[in-house]
């Protein structure tokens, strides 16, 4: 089992912009609107639209959290998609990195919807 961890944006250092989306499965975009991604203790992952509380309830098992990130350097979008990485997440917490070449809709660098997300 490979395990990597890194830090999106150091404090006082965004360096990484960065985005959440979720994408039904046998989809090819993602949903109108950024979302909010929770792990579980029990391994499952899930997402939600509003801002999580005490009682936020997560939606669970039915696509991927599409996570794009890119160099907030970049000044255009299209040197933010040639910068950019996809990450896909499904619902039983397997990864799985889009190469350069992948020609899936799923794996494609949408325009940001958001300058730079910042997640709780």
């Amino acid at each position: 089992i490979f395990l990597r961890t890194i830090v999106l944006n150091a404090k006082d250092a965004n360096k990484v912009t960065y985005q959440f989306d979720h994408v039904k499965f046998g989809g090819k975009d993602s949903d109108s609107q950024p979302v909010f991604f929770a792990f579980q203790p029990n391994g499952t992952f899930g997402y939600s639209v509003n801002k999580p509380s005490k009682k936020t309830d997560f939606t669970y098992s039915d696509g991927y959290i599409k996570i794009s990130m890119t160099d907030s350097a970049a000044t255009t979008e299209s040197t933010k998609k040639s910068r950019a990485s996809i990450v896909l997440v499904d619902s039983s917490g397997r990864v799985e990195i889009c190469a350069k070449s992948d020609s899936r809709d799923l794996c494609k660098y949408a325009e940001s919807k958001a300058k730079s997300n910042k997640q709780p």
